[in-house]
């Protein structure tokens, strides 16, 4: 045990960094696919206390939705951290690239934010668009926020991509990275463009899809990735800080 806390004091800031990076990237791999099962148990659950009234069908309803924004606001904080550990892995001529996406990433996490709060205050977030933009139909407010994070996200993981130069797993997260940003952007596009109900729920199925399957297989990837980078030996640790 003390040859634990020991290994833990000594480790480097930038190890500190990938481990933090690590435990960050583990998180967004779990939080969407939990959002699914929320998804899922709104709709059974409300299902099951459909028969005991209105009331009790509403409470089950509000339960799950309240629980979906919680796992979302915690996806959005571990994806700002993980975008800013990255700027530690980065080469040197990438890293403007994951400052920009950081920039992005936050500004992300604000529009979560505000969203969640007009979960707890209703209303809240369609009133500050209201202040934003006075001139826009009521009727786009409502969808203003969804287009917001699906084009903030798929821009910041886009921008995140050139931390990714090897080969290997390093490559599969590239791609993986490519599919999940440009689908995130083209359902915000896709939604603010008007495209239908249909190719937006089409949009929206699909984001869904990659969210619980290329997304998280690309975190995981990162995982490994951060954990490999804190396995570092010290050489090897010192060349990875010339590079940045």
């Amino acid at each position: 045990m003390a040859g634990d806390e020991t290994s833990a004091s000594s480790l480097s800031p930038q190890r500190k960094t990938f481990r933090v990076g690590m435990w960050a990237a583990i998180v967004i791999t779990i939080t969407p696919i939990l959002s699914a099962g929320l998804v899922l148990g709104s709709i059974y659950g409300g299902m099951l206390f459909d028969q005991f009234g209105s009331r009790s069908l509403f409470l089950t309803v509000n339960l799950f939705g309240y629980l979906q924004s919680v796992l979302s606001l915690v996806e959005t904080l571990a994806f700002v951290i993980v975008i800013a550990c990255l700027r530690s892995y980065a080469p040197a001529e990438k890293r403007i690239w994951i400052q920009i996406g950081f920039i992005i990433a936050v500004i992300y996490a604000l529009v979560v934010g505000i969203n969640f709060i007009g979960g707890l205050a209703p209303n809240f977030h369609l009133y500050i668009l209201e202040r934003v933009f006075p001139a826009m139909d009521s009727r786009l407010r409502a969808m203003v926020f969804v287009t917001l994070v699906y084009a903030l996200m798929g821009l910041a993981v886009l921008l995140a991509i050139p931390a990714f130069t090897r080969g290997g797993l390093e490559r599969i997260i590239r791609w993986c990275l490519a599919i999940s940003g440009v689908l995130l952007i083209a359902c915000g596009v896709g939604m603010v463009l008007g495209l239908g109900m249909q190719t937006n729920a089409w949009l929206s199925i699909g984001t869904m899809l990659i969210r619980i399957t290329v997304f998280p297989l690309a975190t995981v990837l990162i995982a490994v990735v951060f954990r490999r980078a804190e396995k570092m030996k010290p050489g090897a640790e010192l060349s990875l800080q010339d590079q940045n």
